[in-house]
């Protein structure tokens, strides 16, 4: 049933012109300056990305930033359907954090 439901979500005309033009994206958003503005990250154990240079690299993403909070979710890659109500509180708890 997971296999079905990653092909469906990445084998479409939407995911492919991602990758087609995922290189650009990249050096246009390395080459301007990161804004300082409140960040939530939510973090996969890394096992179906690259591992521990995955999980040091949003680390490192957020140790520029005045307000970031790393999430550890502790699943695979699809934190947001492995996750979606620790996502969703996590939201909510932040977004009303920003008030405060």
């Amino acid at each position: 049933m997971k296999r079905s439901r990653i092909f469906t979500k990445f084998s479409n005309k939407n995911a492919c012109d991602e990758r087609t033009h995922i290189a650009d994206v990249i050096e246009e958003i390395n080459s301007a300056d990161k804004p300082d503005v409140p960040t939530l990250l939510f973090l996969s154990d890394g096992k179906e990305t690259s591992g521990q240079v995955w999980i040091d690299a949003m680390y490192d993403y957020s140790d520029d930033f005045t307000d970031a909070q790393v999430i550890e979710l502790g699943c695979g890659h699809m934190g947001a359907e492995e996750k979606p109500d620790e996502i969703a509180e996590a939201m909510r708890e932040f977004i009303d954090g920003l008030d405060k």
